[in-house]
């Protein structure tokens, strides 16, 4: 058990790696760089990158993109 327990935890952190980058990139340019377009293309891609995955930490933040991505849709509705 301890060798697939290793393995799991591998799958797991190598999962949060690939998507943490962009979520943290899209969060300096939303809240501090004022770059919402940037911010918007970074929740693009972890919506997409997420898209398929089965574990719990993609499904999270696919789901987080998806809500600002929606929100910022109805902010830009909502302007018009």
């Amino acid at each position: 058990f301890v060798g697939s327990s290793s393995s799991a935890r591998s799958i797991v952190i190598s999962a949060d790696l690939t998507t943490l980058p962009l979520v943290q990139e899209a969060l300096l340019h939303e809240l501090f760089l004022d770059a919402p377009e940037l911010a918007e293309e970074r929740w693009r891609a972890i919506a997409e990158r997420t898209e398929a995955s089965a574990g719990i930490a993609d499904l999270i933040q696919g789901l987080r993109a998806r809500v600002r991505l929606e929100r910022r849709a109805a902010e830009a509705a909502g302007a018009r």
